[in-house]
């Protein structure tokens, strides 16, 4: 048995019942393994849950990196397809990876807000980096380019929130009206 089976179960089970809902012996019935097995690979359930919160922000950060790096349509086609692709890869996640990064994220718990926090603001940050390098590599000046990846990124949060609480019917009535006013604003501060 891997590690990595340990962490992969774990990472749906504190997606799905958070951190508190998680227990070692919940990770190991998911894992198919003794609760025994386990200790042999981590300390405790806060070392799973650290290594847990590791792995899905790489993940999550990984594909975002891959994903603006290889982009050369249109800008708003890049960016709203972007949005498009979380709300994919969330729906859809197997790995469970994403619901981790933003789930968590909302569902601090107390003794890991700090933790959670430096992994959260990295990854908004790494997200906003690579929105800016990519609007500069398509003509956009650098201080245009720094309010639209913000303004973007608190478009995502936002509609991210809602998928989670309020399922996909009400996420894509929000993307319509605030997509339909971030693109129009868009060009309008490009011309």
């Amino acid at each position: 048995m891997s590690s990595n089976k340990i962490i992969e179960k774990a990472i749906y089970s504190f997606s799905i019942n958070g951190y508190a809902g998680t227990s070692i012996s919940n990770i190991a019935e998911l894992v198919g393994i003794k609760k025994s097995t386990i200790y042999s690979h981590f300390k405790s359930k806060d070392e799973i849950f650290e290594r847990a919160t590791e792995v899905s922000f790489k993940a999550e950060t990984d594909f975002a990196v891959d994903y603006f790096s290889k982009k050369e349509e249109p800008i708003l086609d890049v960016l709203e397809g972007f949005l498009v692709s979380l709300k994919e890869r969330f729906v859809n996640d197997e790995d469970f990876t994403i619901n981790f990064v933003y789930k968590i994220g909302y569902r601090l718990v107390e003794r890991y807000n700090d933790f959670i926090k430096k992994y959260c603001d990295d990854y908004y940050f790494t997200v906003e980096k690579l929105i800016i390098e990519y609007l500069i590599r398509e003509g956009i000046e650098k201080n245009l380019a720094k309010e639209i990846a913000m303004t973007y990124t608190a478009l995502l949060d936002g509609l991210m929130v809602s998928l989670m609480y309020c399922g996909e019917d009400r996420y894509e009535e929000r993307k319509e009206a605030v997509w339909k006013f971030f693109s129009e604003s868009f060009l309008k501060s490009c011309k």
